[in-house]
């Protein structure tokens, strides 16, 4: 007869075979597959219980008259005998002892199958190709990232890009300091939703938004990012003002999500001291962290360097603000060089390149790749000389 453990290091094995019993004493076969051996089990026989196999389970029987193993479903199970149903329509009665079904431990060689000849008829790969190939241009198209095609949403190109960013970095934490209206929220719905996906057991996720939109990002979890059933489980939403349940979760938060974090660096009373400070100290420790803002760094340094204080507290110290304000200008200035750094604009690189390496006298690289690109403009390339536009490609990706 088929049984099942209830208790046990087997309890979680599936399906095995009694071979014998003695008072409490039983021995259990579990199958794997038909070219390795069985794994014996001796177990009690209160830790068992008798099984019926369901219709349709997949078994496995060797035919001795042709000397090969066959394929088949159950259609019944009569206890120790069982009808079996065969590819083209045969049927058979089997006793107990001349049928196998596998265990629920994973298949982790099918080549033993295939050294068995045991394949399954073709019309299922006929029926069952579509869909593995359109699953797998999903996969190609979302880039490996599950959490893009599980989600109902249409992502524009420079979202895809941001999510990819994130989720290649081994370190997440970050700020989205997208335009208003480009999707910041969007992009942190399905780096939650990765989230959970890569490790739905144990993910904690906290989200704090401003009071007035705790009910619009419960919606947007729900019916977009499909997280209705982890809400107030593993998934919360809290807004500014619930201090003390925002310090309750976040002991254990795996990630933390800040919507319209200037609100919460603030320093001018539209924020609150005391959640920064909490903040503060819980954000070091976990271990992904997302602020969503649309405030420049532009005549704001202040409120910015809060917020990157929850994201790196070493290296934006809160009382390093003449030196941060100084970065921010040093990027202001090296972003209006970066937009001349271009292709088309080849006769006037010269001019360019001189202002990089009055800025970066130390860069070794960047005068090297720099005194690379001179020597190319001056034999005055077309703009879509491939050369040329490596060369210029290089230097840009070295100053971002």
């Amino acid at each position: 007869m088929f049984v099942t453990a209830i208790a046990g290091e087997s309890r979680t094995w599936g399906v095995g075979k009694l071979l014998s019993q003695s008072g409490e004493d039983c021995t259990v076969e579990y199958f794997d597959s038909p070219m390795a051996e069985p794994i014996i089990r001796n177990c009690l026989a209160s830790e068992l219980r008798t099984v019926s196999l369901p219709a349709e389970t997949r078994v496995f029987t060797f035919n001795t008259g042709i000397g090969a193993w066959e394929i088949g479903r159950i259609v019944d199970d009569h206890g120790d005998t069982q009808l079996i149903k065969f590819p083209k329509g045969k049927t058979r009665h089997l006793e107990v002892a001349d049928v196998f079904a596998r265990w629920d431990r994973p298949i982790a060689d099918p080549t033993t199958f295939l050294a068995a000849a045991i394949t399954e008829t073709p019309r299922y790969t006929d029926g069952r190709a579509p869909f593995m190939r359109s699953l797998l241009r999903q996969r190609a198209a979302s880039l490996g990232m599950s959490a893009l095609a599980s989600s109902a949403i249409e992502l524009e190109a420079h979202q895809v890009e941001v999510v990819r960013k994130v989720l290649q970095d081994p370190i997440q934490r970050y700020l989205l300091a997208d335009e208003v209206g480009l999707g910041k929220t969007i992009e942190a719905g399905v780096l939650i939703r990765q989230c959970v996906l890569d490790d739905r057991d144990n993910a904690v996720v906290v989200i704090l938004v401003p009071d007035g939109l705790v009910t619009q990002w419960r919606s947007e979890l729900r019916s977009k990012f499909f997280l209705g059933d982890l809400l107030d489980q593993s998934v919360f939403v809290e807004p500014f003002s619930a201090l003390a349940r925002i310090q309750s979760h976040l002991s254990r938060a795996s990630m933390l999500v800040i919507d319209e974090a200037h609100h919460v660096a603030a320093e001018d009373g539209t924020g609150s001291d005391g959640l920064y400070d909490a903040m503060v100290q819980a954000a070091p420790s976990i271990e992904r962290v997302l602020l969503l803002s649309a405030t420049p760094a532009l005549h704001n340094e202040r409120g910015f360097l809060r917020m990157l204080h929850l994201l790196d507290p070493t290296g934006y110290p809160l009382d390093g603000e003449d030196a941060f304000r100084k970065r921010v200008n040093d990027r202001q200035a090296l972003a209006e060089i970066v937009a001349s750094l271009t292709p088309d604009n080849a006769l006037y690189l010269d001019d360019t390149l001189d202002q990089l390496a009055e800025m970066f006298p130390a860069d070794a690289r960047l005068q090297s790749e720099a005194d690379h690109l001179r020597g190319l403009i001056v034999g005055m390339p077309q703009e879509d000389d491939p050369e040329l536009v490596s060369a210029v490609a290089v230097v840009r990706d070295h100053l971002s």
